[in-house]
């Protein structure tokens, strides 16, 4: 059997909201009110989370989005009810990039308050941090000094890119569970539906997933789509494709 979803519209408010909700006290940053404070972390080429992300929870200035360097972006945000698209009670007040311009640039397309010079300029400053950009080689040093003061953490896709630094990761969080890494594809709309048919089709062999773009990168959106519908306990592995 082959079967293809075909993805609209990912929804992952519920998630974001349950894991920066619950945890955001263990930053230890005495809090008065109930707005949760975001540090935004790291800017990649050809990734335009940190705008996409900040804008889901700030809004965003629609004439510098259609100006930002992924066009993308404005394209899907704009087609959203903005009365639904924001994630009440949370802000992204901090960011840092590699280059500070880029960070300047976002803060202005997405309202963020703050530039920092270096990411972990926000400890004490925000409740809970995302990592935004995809350089895998750089997550653990990245989320490590968080993680170490019990601060939550999103990590974007690949949690890692070798299996030592994705084991220190989990280590690293094993007390107190402060570490989400996930594809929203887990939680669209399209692969609950795919899971409900799943049940009246009974006993599925075979299932394929296609990525046109890089397995390190995106190989997690089929994995992530795959374990929502079976679950894990995978057995065995093959590599089907080649370079070129």
């Amino acid at each position: 059997m082959f079967l293809q979803v075909r993805v609209r519209r990912v929804r992952t408010e519920a998630t974001v909201l349950l894991f920066f909700g619950v945890r955001f006290s263990g930053s230890g940053v005495r809090r008065d009110w109930v707005m949760i404070r975001l540090g935004m972390l790291g800017v990649s080429p050809g990734n335009g989370h940190p705008y996409s992300f900040s804008a889901i929870f700030n809004g965003y200035d629609e004439h510098r989005m259609k100006r930002c360097p992924y066009p993308v972006i404005y394209e899907y945000l704009s087609k959203q009810d903005g009365r639904t698209m924001r994630i009440p009670g949370v802000r992204v007040t901090h960011i840092w990039a590699q280059e500070r311009r880029e960070a300047e640039d976002v803060a202005r397309t997405v309202f963020i308050e703050h530039v920092v010079d270096h990411y972990t300029d926000v400890i004490g400053q925000v409740d809970a941090v995302v990592i935004a950009h995809d350089d895998g080689s750089l997550h653990l040093e990245m989320a490590r000094p968080f993680l170490e003061r019990e601060i939550p953490i999103f990590i974007d896709k690949p949690l890692a890119d070798n299996w030592p630094d994705a084991l220190e990761l989990v280590r690293l969080a094993a007390k107190d569970k402060l570490l989400m890494s996930c594809s929203a594809l887990r939680y669209a709309r399209e692969v609950e539906e795919a899971k409900r048919a799943l049940m009246e089709l009974g006993d599925v062999r075979t299932m394929y997933a296609v990525s046109s773009k890089s397995w390190i990168k995106y190989g997690v959106h089929l994995i992530e789509a795959l374990f929502a519908l079976f679950g894990g306990g995978v057995e065995t592995v093959q590599n089907l494709g080649r370079e070129g």
